[in-house]
């Protein structure tokens, strides 16, 4: 099957940011495909991922769950 969708904008500069756009490549996942897994709108996950907003703890939670990010990375530079 196809994949449809584009990637992620380029990561911010928190390790969280880093490392979430880390996982989406290293899966081979489209923007598209991250946000229906999460249940998000697409402008939420360009805003994680660039940095523009930080996750809420239950979201960190969740994504330390399903990608192995911890939670402190989205805390650091």
């Amino acid at each position: 099957m196809a994949k449809s969708g584009r990637p992620p904008k380029p990561a911010g500069p928190s390790k969280g940011c880093k490392a979430l756009v880390k996982w989406i490549n290293k899966k081979g996942l489209t923007r598209d495909q991250v946000c229906d897994l999460f249940d998000w709108e697409k402008s939420r996950l360009s805003r994680y991922t660039t940095g523009a907003r930080m996750p809420n703890s239950r979201t960190m939670h969740r994504m330390e769950a399903m990608c192995g990010i911890p939670m402190s990375h989205w805390l650091e530079s």
